[in-house]
């Protein structure tokens, strides 16, 4: 199986996100920033996993992605390792995740490198784990407020397959019953959606589009 981009991230999102009725574990963050200013000045980090466990501080406090979708950005990262070690040495983990297990051929991974690659019929999992960090900083003030700035700006996590199901059932229903209006208020209620994009879609029975616009929207 083949992920792109986006699909990568969302496959991240719902791994470090995941509650299973437990207290909040993570907080998952996409594009920071290693302080405040001009971002276009400054390194950024595809993804971030940050565990809220004191007790996994000394093992699993961060953890680090690169994301790479193709085999010419991943040689670009092997010529280029310095842009990835100033957060390399903040992550008590640090993983490279691919939407192709073909992208990374055998003897490339640096060492210290986890491996995340597509499953076989959906989602990720980890190829090579990551080994531990013991000489990971704590991150600085700097990074603390670029991480609490992200926390601010992030938008809902991206909806699930089994959600994207449920949903589409509950649309397809309505129709069937000959009422569209009355599944707009319970979708608004699920996910946050706009009721006028909402609407406009269940009045031209367009399923995709009704997802589409939740997507747009989260």
């Amino acid at each position: 199986m083949i992920l792109n981009e986006l699909q990568l991230r969302r496959c991240l999102r719902e791994r470090y996100e995941k509650r299973n009725g437990y207290p909040m574990e993570w907080m998952f963050f996409e594009e920071v920033c290693e302080s405040l200013g001009s971002s276009w000045e400054q390194r950024r980090i595809d993804a971030v996993a940050v565990n809220l466990f004191p007790s996994r501080a000394d093992s699993d406090s961060m953890h680090g992605f690169e994301i790479k979708v193709s085999r010419s950005d991943w040689l670009t990262e092997l010529r280029q390792p310095e842009k990835s070690e100033p957060w390399r040495r903040l992550c008590r983990r640090w993983s490279l995740v691919v939407g192709d297990k073909n992208i990374v051929k055998e003897g490339e991974l640096p060492e210290g490198w986890g491996l995340i690659v597509p499953g076989r019929a959906s989602g990720i999992w980890t190829a090579k784990k990551s080994p531990i960090n013991k000489d990971a900083k704590l991150p600085g003030w700097k990074l603390t407020c670029s991480l609490l700035r992200k926390a601010g700006q992030q938008s809902p996590p991206a909806q699930t397959e089994r959600e994207n199901a449920r949903l589409r059932k509950l649309v397809e229903e309505a129709w069937g019953e000959g009422y569209g209006e009355g599944v707009i208020h319970d979708l608004e209620q699920a996910i946050d959606w706009d009721k006028s994009e909402t609407k406009q879609a269940l009045e031209g029975k367009d399923t995709d589009k009704v997802l589409d616009a939740g997507e747009e929207l989260s």
